[in-house]
């Protein structure tokens, strides 16, 4: 064997190391950007269901309005029920009484 055959050797071995050690870190950034690109994925997918159930609060605080004013009429109209059925009332203990 020469002088320096050696080191070539070395070298080859040196740089497959290299190579291997990039090719590694390389995978390991792939990996990176996919979990990165799944995580944005899973981010849009969430805003978008948030976006969809504020719609939908939105769309209930709408009918529990309507369902409140419903309410308050029907309430207006039992209190004027009410008057009337204790007029007639009265009207039917008058008219009783002069019996």
């Amino acid at each position: 064997m020469k002088i320096g055959e050696n080191d070539t050797s070395v070298d080859k071995m040196r740089a497959f190391s290299l190579v291997q050690a990039m090719r590694e870190e390389f995978a390991d950034i792939d990996a990176e950007r996919e979990a990165h690109r799944r995580t944005k994925a899973e981010l849009a997918a969430t805003k978008a269901e948030l976006a969809a159930t504020k719609a939908e609060l939105a769309a209930t605080k709408a009918e529990l309005a309507a369902t409140k004013q419903k309410l308050a009429a029907t309430e207006r109209e039992l209190a004027a029920t009410k008057a009337d059925l204790a007029k007639l009332w009265e009207e039917f203990r008058r008219f009783k009484n002069e019996s």
